[in-house]
């Protein structure tokens, strides 16, 4: 298991957000390119259990363990520079 630290924990947050919107919009076929993205980083238990209810088309599971990573990492707060998000561009 990695530590918050070794991953971009604001991204993968908007990740998750984005997957439960397709999940009640049903749009499947797009689950699979954010769940490929967030696979790029190394990731903890949690999120690694995420991604096989997500593959397995266990969706219902899967929104809850969204929402537990959700609650769990949002109290979190994660400050982000705007000058240095327009100097990466």
């Amino acid at each position: 298991m990695t530590d918050a630290q070794n991953i971009d924990i604001s991204r993968i947050l908007k990740r998750l957000e984005m997957i439960k919107n397709l999940i009640s919009l049903e749009e499947e076929d797009e689950i699979s390119t954010h769940i490929f993205k967030i696979e790029q980083q190394t990731l903890p238990t949690a999120l690694e259990n995420i991604i096989i209810d997500l593959k397995q088309k266990s969706y219902s599971k899967a929104i809850i363990a969204i929402e537990a990573f959700i609650n769990q990492h949002s109290n979190l707060t994660i400050y982000t520079d705007p000058e240095i998000e327009g100097l990466k561009m």
